[in-house]
């Protein structure tokens, strides 16, 4: 973490008028303030600049950002956290409040409405590092590239054209601020005429970028629950574990599952799904899944991003504050992503792999162990056989976990994989083979490895492949709490693309997965599927979300 505390104000000339520019000292990495807006000086600046604050708590990101605010910026919604910075977060909304209402005309509005449509734009923008560093008024500048938010979509053109955008959103009749309402009819002509997988351009200056929304809005993740013999535990005693979630699964038991709402075209950026509990008045458990797979007109930058959330919320004079709980809990017993392989590796390559190998990779220790078990099929396994130390493989990142399990998939699976019939019934046999025989049974195996009182991490990641179908299925599961705290969070999937490349070597029967490789040697995550929940406990009483989603 780098922490700033000095500042420099520069006067520069820029298109023949005056403008104040500031800078945090420091890595070249973090923006400058040039006309309220933040500017970014390249897309490498901005692509470490979010990599590093995408999962940091909102405090950090506050004192990244507190210079800016005391030299005139405004965030589109800034990092509000109780006890740590509502008073200055309250001078902020009171401020803005009396810009747009001048700005605008917007006087129809109460103070508190003004504050509850500024929580309102998670349905926009949803991340806290994106929303804190774009302007009130939804802008951003990176190189000589200028991004306006909008509710239909992102808009961009180079700054030398910023007005000649203005009047195009004007004349459209786009919202020229996240706070009004652009028509639905306005978003849905976007939408249908040019949202798509890459940005569109509208009138040979302006370009736009709106991504469809193709999760599943009729049902949940298919796959939760858990099946056979071994339910997916509330609490699996893991490391991670604070040992204060006494009661949790009664409650959970008796909690309804939601679905989450979502914005009218999904997110700008990709989907996302948001849960509220708002068990008092002024006190609510949001809980968040998300997935992102976006890139900016005019530049090299993709992103992709997908990850949970958890947290406890106040309302403190109209805004809504992160606030301490006696416990905070996160639990994601089901997080599955599909990655068809079969056009980059022909499967008739695959030759002398053993269906019986598996590969443990356990992250705390820096170890990897290679046994042979029929852990696929059967709760009966033989003893450990070829054991092997080396250090913790090189997979993707977001293969990467406390503990990696890795092996050939069953038959059964793969057929059904391969009939392409019924997603939900791979994800749910999936999810039974996860809990009843991998997680299970590698447990078993390693305390005995390991030490006797051996538990999983916190994160546990099942790679599983099926070589006849082309196919990899990534299955994670992730618990964590804490006392006297505010969230929890993990980002599952993170990275240019998401996408991996599929390589054999016949020599070795080893798959061999990288994330390095470019263009069509890739392959994106497909079926993205949740079961999560996500709870909070307060004066001895649990309250929070049960969820489940589907990302197509």
């Amino acid at each position: 973490m780098l922490f700033f505390s000095c500042t420099q104000e520069e006067i520069t000339n820029e298109s023949a008028e005056q403008t104040e520019t500031y800078q945090m000292r420091g890595s070249s990495a973090q923006p400058i303030l040039q006309n309220g807006i933040l500017v970014f000086n390249n897309e490498i600046d901005f692509e470490n600049f979010i990599s590093f604050y995408i999962d940091e708590d909102l405090t950090e990101i506050y004192d990244v950002m507190e210079p800016f605010y005391g030299n005139g910026f405004y965030s589109l919604r800034p990092p509000a956290v109780e006890g740590y910075n509502e008073e200055k977060i309250i001078t902020q909304y009171q401020e803005r409040v009396i810009n747009f209402k001048t700005k605008y005309n917007i006087n129809n509005y109460t103070e508190e409405q003004i504050y509850e449509k500024i929580d309102e734009t998670t349905e926009i923008v949803l991340l806290d590092i994106f929303a804190a560093i774009i302007s009130d008024e939804g802008e951003l500048q990176i190189a000589d590239n200028f991004y306006k938010f909008t509710d239909a979509g992102l808009f961009a053109v180079k700054t030398k054209d910023s007005l000649h955008l203005k009047n195009y959103l004007d004349n459209a009749g786009v919202a020229n601020n996240l706070l009004n309402k652009t028509s639905n009819n306005l978003i849905k002509y976007f939408y249908n005429n040019f949202a798509g997988d890459s940005p569109v351009n509208v009138d040979g200056k302006v370009y736009y970028s709106g991504t469809p929304d193709f999760s599943d809005q009729d049902g949940g993740a298919g796959g939760g629950g858990g099946g056979g013999n071994y339910n997916p535990p509330n609490n699996p005693g893991n490391g991670q574990s604070s040992g204060s979630l006494d009661g949790l699964t009664d409650y959970l038991s008796n909690r309804n599952i939601c679905y989450g709402s979502q914005a009218l075209i999904g997110q700008i950026f990709g989907d996302h799904r948001v849960c509220i509990n708002k068990y008092s008045s002024r006190r609510r458990v949001r809980t968040e899944v998300y997935n992102y797979n976006f890139g900016l007109p005019f530049l090299d930058v993709n992103m992709f991003i997908v990850g949970v959330k958890n947290k406890h919320q106040r309302k403190i004079a109209g805004g809504w504050f992160r606030k301490k709980a006696d416990v905070v809990a996160l639990g994601v017993e089901l997080f599955q992503a599909k990655f068809d392989y079969s056009s980059i590796l022909s499967p008739n390559v695959y030759q002398g792999f053993n269906t019986n190998a598996v590969s443990y990779s356990y992250n705390p220790l820096n170890i990897s162990y290679n046994v042979n078990t029929n852990i696929w099929s059967s709760s009966n396994y033989p003893d450990v056989q070829h054991i092997f130390n080396s250090s913790y493989p090189n997979y993707p990142s977001f293969f990467q976990d406390g503990l990696v399990v890795e092996g050939i998939g069953d038959i059964y699976i793969g057929n059904l994989i391969q009939s392409g019939i019924n997603d939900n019934l791979v994800s749910k046999k999936l999810n039974e083979q996860f809990w009843d025989n991998v997680y299970r049974i590698s447990k078993n195996q390693l305390q005995g490895l390991v030490n006797n009182s051996y538990q999983h991490p916190g994160g546990v990641s099942l790679i599983s492949n099926y070589p006849n179908q082309g196919v990899v299925m990534l299955q994670k599961t992730y618990y964590s709490d804490c006392n006297n705290c505010r969230k929890r969070n993990k980002t599952l999937l993170f990275g240019a693309s998401g996408g991996i490349s599929v390589s054999y070597n016949g020599n070795t029967g080893k798959f061999n997965y990288d994330m390095s490789a470019s263009g069509t040697s890739l392959v994106s995550p497909q079926k993205i599927k949740f079961v999560v929940y996500g709870a909070t406990k307060n004066g001895g009483n649990w309250h929070g979300n049960k969820m489940e989603a589907n990302f197509n």
